[in-house]
């Protein structure tokens, strides 16, 4: 089934991404694919609905730039900077098998691990730099989440940012949010 369809839907996603590692890479793809395909009809749809799986959004675009005026607590950059630093400073568990309850996509993860130079990321250690911003900035969850999911994504719609960045990994999390 996983062959079949990486078959089917990596031919899609390279044509769109020729230049991205995360095209070449047949385990992300197919991580992708396990958060992804109730959501795709056609193999095309993958790399349209979703390209910031495969390269970093494009917050010049008009989607982006709509989507930043919607995110109007007044500390937004401080708050993505103390989130960045959390997420950086070991506070988090690095090994997925330590979670007790992890996410669908992280089981995927898990079970993807040792195909790739993919770096885990655990629904914990996100959770845990989310409250420490919360606390420290007087935040709501929510509003965490949406400025994660501007810098993850530069679109309001998608999988769930947990999800998105324990897909992407740590290494990758890291790139976007510095």
């Amino acid at each position: 089934e996983r062959q079949r369809l990486l078959n089917m839907f990596r031919p899609a996603v390279r044509n769109a991404f020729p230049f991205s590692p995360f095209a070449k890479d047949d385990s992300h793809i197919l991580r992708v694919l396990a958060l992804c395909l109730d959501r795709v009809e056609l193999p095309e749809d993958l790399p349209t609905l979703f390209p910031f799986f495969f390269v970093s959004p494009d917050l010049d675009s008009t989607e982006a730039h709509t989507f930043l005026a919607t995110i109007t607590y007044p500390d937004f950059i401080a708050s993505i900077a103390y989130f960045s630093m959390c997420l950086s400073e070991e506070i988090c568990p690095s090994d997925l098998d330590t979670l007790s309850s992890p996410l669908s996509a992280e089981e995927w993860v898990s079970r993807m691990e040792g195909e790739s130079d993919f770096s885990p990321l655990s629904s914990e250690c996100i959770r845990k730099s989310v409250n420490l911003t919360k606390m420290k900035f007087n935040l709501k969850p929510a509003q965490i989440f949406k400025a994660l999911r501007y810098v993850m994504t530069g679109s309001e719609v998608g999988p769930s940012v947990m999800d998105i960045m324990v897909l992407l990994g740590s290494k990758e999390v890291s790139s976007r949010l510095n």
